[in-house]
């Protein structure tokens, strides 16, 4: 699942001022299917942006469905941290639980 909400931020152009980080980036791009399971992603921004910004383009690339999956964004489901955003995405139809994204 988390390679699919990776492909849907890189197709819709939301990656480009972010850098994928954290263990999920190093399972995905190193390690493979050994390792740890994790199911955050983490990202840091390569430039000065508005997190508020940020994570609402990535609320709107979940708006549609995407290779036949549907993600539902709670409202109210991100929230500020000291360092940046943080927030949840459900895939209600696959799997039950909720998927973090965490913006920097």
């Amino acid at each position: 699942m988390l390679t699919f909400l990776l492909q849907l931020l890189s197709e819709r152009g939301n990656l480009d001022r972010l850098s994928f980080k954290g263990g999920t980036c190093l399972r995905k791009m190193f390690i493979g299917s050994q390792g740890r399971f994790s199911t955050d992603l983490d990202f840091t921004g390569l430039e000065e942006h508005d997190h508020e910004d940020v994570i609402l383009g990535m609320m709107g690339a979940f708006e549609q469905e995407f290779r036949g999956i549907r993600f539902n964004i709670p409202d109210g489901s991100y929230y500020e941290t000291v360092d940046g955003l943080s927030w949840g995405v459900n895939q209600p139809m696959r799997m039950n639980g909720t998927l973090q994204a965490t913006a920097k």
